[in-house]
């Protein structure tokens, strides 16, 4: 009991969640930054994450047809929901922007109920540039009311590299 205590302690005292604070520094190449309303850093204003860093967080899957490719896809990565809890926020909006700085902005509130995924591999595979990687937004739209299909579908951003949140 006494190691399970310690354990818990160690784990609530090292989670950035919890206290507000830094971030580990990454030590491969940053694939994602987040700024804006978020409490814990590891650069100035901003959280920094490489693959190593994304694939270290809490992993999930989705299995969905999108209209950019064919068939049934397999997507690995993180729920946007476990990264924002990381980071420190509690933002209600988040512009989500681009390597070609293609923008679009994520109503938090309106996609609580939804699985919206940064995606990290997709079939197994990480995603490169010309495969709209390093990280893709995707969630299942198709049970989302159908006057908003083609707005879900814009806030799809593939080639991730920057969120903003307010």
């Amino acid at each position: 009991m006494r190691e399970f205590i310690g354990a818990l302690l160690l784990t609530l005292l090292m989670s950035p969640s919890v206290f507000g604070g830094e971030l580990p520094v990454p030590q491969g190449p940053v694939i994602l930054s987040i700024s804006g309303d978020i409490s814990n850093t590891n650069a100035p204003q901003r959280a920094d994450f490489d693959r190593e860093m994304l694939e270290a967080l809490p992993q999930s899957t989705l299995d969905m047809a999108t209209p950019w490719t064919e068939g049934i896809q397999h997507f690995q990565g993180v729920y946007l929901s476990d990264l924002l809890e990381y980071v420190g926020s509690n933002s209600q909006s988040a512009e989500v922007m681009a390597l070609n700085d293609y923008h679009a902005t994520l109503d938090i509130r309106e996609l609580a109920a939804v699985p919206v995924l940064v995606a990290i591999k997709n079939n197994g595979s990480y995603m490169r540039v010309r495969d709209k990687g390093p990280l893709w937004i995707v969630y299942p739209f198709e049970d989302l009311p159908l006057a908003d299909q083609s707005r879900h579908q814009a806030n799809q951003v593939w080639q991730l590299r920057r969120i903003e949140l307010h």
